[in-house]
């Protein structure tokens, strides 16, 4: 851990990054800092991680997901890998259209926990994304 990210939640796993979602959906797109320790709470709404321009040198990013009654969205470069073997569904779903790995010198993002009620999806950019981000 860098000195200067002690204090800044996420960098160590005993103070993961927490985004909650309880009535209202949350979205963390755009530029923003990835963390290696993220724990993701859809209670009752939706989060989206929207990593398409969130540049990092973090080679794994950890996302432990707390079960509720929302959804999960992952969006990642086509570069970076989401894996789901440590994720269960609950009640809810899992789907994931992103590399399982990523390519050399791209990050992974590992989920784990237990999906309850929601949904888990990944996926790389889409058209309206790859749109927005030609702007």
């Amino acid at each position: 851990m860098h000195d200067s990210t002690a204090a800044i939640p996420g960098w160590d796993p005993a103070d993961p990054l927490v985004v909650k979602a309880t009535w209202s959906a949350v979205r963390r797109r755009g530029r923003w800092t990835p963390v290696p320790f993220i724990e993701a709470f859809p209670k009752g709404s939706n989060i989206e991680l929207n990593f398409l321009e969130a540049p990092t040198d973090v080679p794994t990013i950890e996302v432990e997901v707390r079960p509720g009654m929302g959804g999960l969205l992952i969006v990642v470069p086509d570069s970076w890998g989401v894996n789901t073997d440590r994720l269960t569904a609950g009640w809810g779903s899992i789907r994931s259209h992103a590399a399982a790995a990523a390519r050399p010198g791209s990050p992974l993002i590992a989920v784990s926990g237990s999906m309850g009620l929601g949904t888990f999806r990944s996926r790389g950019p889409n058209r309206f994304d790859r749109k927005r981000l030609a702007r």
